[in-house]
């Protein structure tokens, strides 16, 4: 095979391009901090790079759930902490009232600050958290009880609102009206049930607008059933709320990671490519070098 000038023309100039195309990808890479820029680049890294982009995309809106459902948990535990406080106060006055040793005027003073006490109680029933009612089930646009204390939300049992906060966990945020204000299973197991916490309030001003020491004594049970059954509640709530911290946690580990693991699949390797860019620049000054050799004069360079 005859060998011509003008193959050996092609031939030089096709590999300095090469060269020099392997040096913009180099420069490129260093430049722009990141050694993929195309799906040609790696496919493989492409698509590993694309899923890891999708996994903490996904992990930081779990992030966000976790910090949305921690902050409903804890609004519901400051307020059932609120109504604790209230039935305490409203069973100190029914103490004092139940000894039957009060004055009319006495009875007529507890039993206005008891009213004032189921005041605040619906009140902490129809408490919100960014704009919605976190003891009505899933109608969170409706107040749970009305203004005399009376359910305006009926039958919430069963309604748990809940957050994805994991690719397969859930957690349950809200507490429901029934669970607070409803009526209480008697634990003797006869299937009997109290009456619901704002019947027994209005029972105890009732009795004590009768000035009936001995009834009040009797609500005092009652009363008691409430307290017990909020604190199992606040209990539950501060398991949540421990479930979700550790949640919240794992979470953050894990986006750490896979920042880290993009990192390692995208970012340029800074110290590799500058060693690289170095020697592809000797090879393409030496391709030149070389080239000078290979082109033969020709008859215009004697005519200059």
């Amino acid at each position: 095979m005859r060998i011509t000038n003008s193959m050996m023309m092609s031939r030089m100039m096709l590999n300095m391009n090469n060269n020099l195309r392997n040096m913009d990808k180099e420069q490129s890479d260093l430049s722009t901090g990141v050694k993929i820029h195309r799906p040609s680049d790696d496919p493989v890294l492409v698509a590993r790079s694309l899923k890891l982009h999708t996994d903490i995309a996904e992990n930081q809106q779990f992030s966000k759930n976790v910090d949305d459902a921690y902050s409903w948990l804890d609004k519901t535990e400051t307020s059932l902490n609120e109504l604790n406080t209230v039935l305490q106060r409203t069973r100190e006055l029914s103490v004092q009232a139940s000894n039957g040793l009060l004055t009319a005027e006495d009875s007529q003073k507890i039993q206005a600050e008891i009213k004032q006490l189921k005041e605040h109680a619906i009140k902490i029933g129809n408490d919100t958290y960014i704009g919605r009612h976190i003891f009505s089930g899933f109608k969170t646009d409706e107040k749970l009880l009305n203004d005399d204390g009376t359910i305006a939300v009926e039958n919430t049992t069963g309604q748990n609102i809940e957050f994805q906060v994991g690719v397969s966990a859930k957690i349950t945020v809200n507490v429901t009206g029934d669970q607070v204000f409803g009526k209480i299973v008697d634990k003797n197991g006869d299937g009997t049930a109290d009456k619901g916490l704002m019947d027994t309030m209005d029972d105890l001003i009732s009795a004590m607008g009768k000035g009936d020491s001995t009834e009040i004594s009797n609500l005092l049970g009652d009363l008691d059933k409430h307290m017990g059954n909020i604190l199992q509640v606040r209990g539950e709530v501060g398991a949540r709320m421990n479930t979700v911290e550790v949640i919240k946690d794992r979470a953050e580990e894990m986006t750490l990671n896979f920042t880290d693991l993009l990192s390692k699949t995208e970012d340029t390797d800074m110290a590799e490519s500058v060693m690289k860019l170095n020697m592809l620049e000797s090879v393409y000054k030496a391709s030149l070098s070389i080239g000078a050799r290979v082109i033969q004069p020709t008859l215009v360079d004697f005519l200059r």
